[in-house]
């Protein structure tokens, strides 16, 4: 494995640490994962309900393109809450939820510039996937999703350490992401599978849960009625900690890469000494 892999690995093992030692950084990603989840369920159901009885074009699509939008900036409100509550971290006065939640406005325009920017690429790129078949539907649709995903990374880092617009940040993303895309992918990979287990467990107890449910409509003397629903809730209870996790490393992570890409200090609680010594560390170890 190459220095700049270990440099990513240690950088994420060194912020999940640190989101460890402070468990108010999982409070937004928790409220941003539920807020999101409760409002896109609620914006699918009506869709589906008013498309029965109206025009689906006229009604659905703005609905659903509306609604995206909100989602997103949603999303990315509290991300921007959440880093600027972790760099207040290392200030003597212990910034409140409140007051995080405070300073983010004075960036919404951006985040609403860049949840419209980003849901019209979402669906230029759903458009452009409609015109292709087959193999060639499925080659596009991941090329150019993961393409829009990996240059994007560093978005909201960048609107929050230069305070740019939304295009001017997807540009300096972009420019980031080619100076530090090797520990980029590989810390966050390390957080990913981190998370996986938990993940995987929530999905079993979905899957089974489903099953059961199917069982007892099949047969209502095989299984409890109640089976079925309460496996579902216990595994969508395992997937929302993993995700709020998942949420709060990467975020955290994108931007302490940016800091330190950038040649910007670093949170005292991110020691980066600690973290090139563990790199030479593991290339004398594996020599």
């Amino acid at each position: 494995m190459g220095e700049k892999f270990r440099t990513g690995v240690e950088l994420a093992k060194t912020v999940r640490r640190a989101v460890g030692q402070d468990r108010r950084l999982l409070v937004f990603p928790f409220i941003s994962a539920v807020v999101s989840m409760i409002f896109f369920s609620f914006l699918t159901w009506d869709a589906f309900f008013l498309s029965m009885s109206h025009n689906f074009f006229l009604v659905t699509i703005p609905i659903l393109l509306i609604g995206s939008v909100i989602v997103e900036f949603i999303s990315t409100y509290f991300v921007m809450a959440l880093l600027i509550l972790f760099k207040s971290r290392g200030s003597r006065n212990k910034m409140s939820l409140r007051k995080a939640l405070s300073e983010t406005k004075s960036y919404w325009v951006t985040i609403l510039e860049w949840s419209v920017i980003y849901t019209f690429l979402i669906l230029l790129i759903l458009f452009i996937e409609t015109l292709f078949r087959g193999f060639g539907r499925l080659l596009f649709g991941f090329a150019s999703s993961f393409l829009l995903g990996i240059s994007t990374l560093f978005v909201i880092p960048s609107i929050l350490e230069t305070k740019a617009s939304a295009r001017k940040a997807i540009g300096d993303s972009m420019k980031t992401v080619k100076k530090g895309f090797k520990p980029n992918f590989s810390g966050i990979l390390f957080l990913n599978l981190y998370t996986l287990p938990l993940i995987m467990i929530g999905m079993l107890f979905i899957t089974f849960g489903f099953a059961f449910s199917d069982l007892t409509t099949m047969n209502f003397h095989l299984t409890s009625p109640l089976l079925g629903p309460i496996l579902e809730t216990i595994g969508i209870a395992f997937l929302i900690f993993p995700i709020t996790l998942e949420y709060a490393y990467v975020s955290i992570f994108r931007l302490t890469l940016y800091d330190y890409i950038h040649g910007k200090s670093l949170p005292p609680w991110i020691d980066i000494e600690e973290v090139r010594a563990a790199v030479i560390h593991r290339r004398w170890v594996h020599r």
